[in-house]
């Protein structure tokens, strides 16, 4: 997870770093170790923000309604922002902090001051902006939103995996509403830590289905796409304690696996999303519900057999020639066998 973090981190730190000592470079101190040192600033407020962030997000938010996370994030980012600024006056002269407390009227009023005010406010906005619209979309997806990349349709090779909970329909009726809710989102969670360790992107949810895409040098390297379904799989059977004792039950989820080629862009007018369409997308869906006929929790086709190895301490079973639903020509499926995922 770390190495996601900084993997997800580095170009807004980096961006952070040169905005702040760029304005301070322009309209306060024209100097070069003005813009070194804030600089330095504008990434360890990027830092602090983002640490702040991930613990709220995992902490605090799911029992905040939005106008209160809005008004506690804009508080805190703005008091992060200035105790940088204490830690950075205090790197330069460590007296000119006594000097900003025992003069704060005075530092307040200070026009470069004010102006610095502003701009940290208009930064800490602007860092959690974009916290929520790259959590939204996937960082990769906004940068590539903001180049244009997405604007013209365009033909990509991708690796799909279709995943859903197993017999959702009962538990939501066990549950209720409210609680399966509640499940999909630790679900999710433990899914998602699985996924980001193994390259993945989560395209989209689908009620209590997740959409999963890699790029194919990055499904295949050591096996990630098959690896990702057994570590979300070792992540739920790791909190069985939890989701029993809150739930009553243990979740289990199936999934299909199948590449090729799909055409991508933006789709929609008022409300625009990146989106994948082509066979390879609904041959993966056709792939997936294939599970439970076959009593397995992993199905996956021939593209993804041939081009990857199979994880250690597992084994590739050959599930046979089959008629998907909607397609004209059979499909060779395959399985994995192993007690650590049956």
């Amino acid at each position: 997870m770390l190495k996601e973090h900084i993997s997800r981190s580095l170009f807004p730190f980096l961006l952070s770093g040169v905005l702040t000592g760029t304005f301070v470079y322009v309209f306060i101190d024209g100097t070069l170790a003005s813009l070194l040192l804030f600089c330095l600033m504008g990434m360890m407020c990027y830092t602090s923000i983002y640490l702040y962030s991930a613990i709220y997000n995992a902490q605090l938010r799911p029992h905040l309604p939005v106008y209160a996370s809005v008004l506690i994030n804009s508080v805190v980012s703005v008091l992060l922002i200035y105790i940088n600024l204490i830690i950075i006056i205090g790197l330069v002269n460590p007296n000119g902090i006594l000097f900003v407390f025992a003069h704060w009227r005075d530092t307040l009023l200070n026009p470069s001051i004010q102006q610095g005010m502003i701009f940290g406010l208009a930064l800490s906005v602007a860092i959690n902006v974009y916290l929520s619209i790259s959590e939204l979309f996937g960082q990769r997806n906004l940068i590539n939103l903001v180049l244009g990349r997405y604007s013209k349709a365009h033909e990509v090779e991708r690796v799909f995996m279709f995943a859903d909970l197993k017999d959702s329909t009962s538990i939501a009726e066990q549950l209720g509403h409210k609680r399966f809710l509640d499940l999909l989102n630790a679900v999710f969670e433990d899914m998602s830590k699985a996924i980001s360790k193994r390259k993945g992107q989560i395209y989209k949810y689908v009620g209590d289905e997740i959409i999963i895409v890699w790029k194919p040098r990055e499904a295949f390297k050591k096996a990630a796409c098959l690896q990702t379904f057994i570590d979300m799989d070792a992540n739920i059977q790791k909190r069985s304690t939890f989701y029993t004792d809150r739930f009553g039950l243990l979740p289990a989820f199936k999934a299909g696996l199948h590449g090729g080629y799909a055409i991508t862009g933006e789709l929609g007018y008022f409300r625009k999303e990146i989106t994948f369409l082509g066979d390879v997308v609904n041959t993966t869906a056709r792939i997936e519900g294939e599970c439970n006929r076959l009593n397995q929790k992993l199905v996956y086709s021939e593209y993804i057999a041939s081009r990857t190895d199979v994880p250690d301490g597992f084994e590739q079973i050959e599930l046979g020639e089959h008629h998907l639903r909607g397609k004209s020509d059979s499909i060779q499926l395959f399985g994995l066998n192993s007690s650590k995922i049956l």
